[in-house]
Order: C-alpha cells, then structure tokens, then sequence
C-alpha cells in the first residue's frame, strides 16, 4: 500500500478537518483539540493520525489522491 509522497497536493503539515456532519470526526477533533489544550502533542499527533484513517476509509472524497 503505498501513501502519500512529496508534491502530490497532500501536506502532512497541515493537520486533517473533520468532516462536517461526521460523528466519528467530529469525536476525533475535540479530541485533538483537547489534547492540543493540555500541551499533549503526542496525543493531538495520535489523533491527526487517527482522523486521517478515518478519513480514508470513510470519506474517500475528501482525501487527495495519489498519484502512481
């Protein structure tokens, strides 16, 4: 499987948005953001990874593609 590369469009500096309407999402964002308030960038990075998975497996459309 591969993931995204460098120049595809997809920045992994900039951390994922929820999907309006979404609850797993939504769930995941005040998460992070809670995490990022308590100064835990460990758990905010936990769950950027989290909401990206997320995202990939339900809401497909909003993910960049990779290009082969």
């Amino acid at each position: 499987m591969s993931g995204p590369v460098p120049g595809d469009g997809y920045d992994i500096a900039r951390p994922p948005e929820p999907v309006p309407g979404c609850a797993r999402c939504t769930d995941l964002g005040v998460r992070r953001a809670v995490a990022r308030a308590e100064f835990d960038g460990s758990a905010e990075t936990d769950m950027n990874v989290l909401l990206r998975r997320h995202q990939r497996a339900e809401h497909p459309s909003t993910v960049p593609t990779v290009l082969p």
